[in-house]
């Protein structure tokens, strides 16, 4: 990452608690970037976003073209920044309500320090990507 590009991320954490949204939306981009570039492209594929909150992470998959699915247990989180991503499920990720092998990546950003059993979303996320998912 280019020094600039450290400096506006930065910039924009400063306000991260009172106004999340441009930062988490800049950090998106820079992360579903890198995604596309390691497990891309990412158009087409079928991604779990678990622990996705207001969906800034849901959003930028599906700006790459990616069949995101914005997984929450919490509707307070869901609607953090206004109404909740679309297509949203309302679940626990140490029990996620999807068939076995029904996604190509599952993402997750700031869940799993405050989620009381990682293990059992590890053991999900296992279950629910396909083979060679992410």
């Amino acid at each position: 990452m280019k020094p600039a590009r450290m400096r506006e991320l930065f910039r924009l954490w400063q306000n991260e608690k009172t106004d999340p949204a441009p930062f988490y939306t800049e950090l998106a981009k820079d992360t579903i970037a890198d995604l596309d570039r390691r497990y891309g492209p990412l158009r087409g594929q079928r991604i779990a976003d678990l622990g996705c909150g207001p969906g800034f992470y849901s959003a930028g998959f599906r700006a790459f073209g990616a069949d995101c699915v914005p997984v929450d247990a919490s509707e307070e989180e869901l609607r953090l920044a206004g109404d909740p991503p679309e297509g949203y499920v309302l679940a626990d990720a140490a029990d996620l309500p999807f068939e076995d092998a029904s996604f190509d990546g599952v993402f997750c950003s700031n869940l799993l320090e405050h989620a009381p059993d990682t293990a059992g979303i590890v053991r999900e996320i296992e279950r629910v990507l396909r083979p060679g998912g992410w």
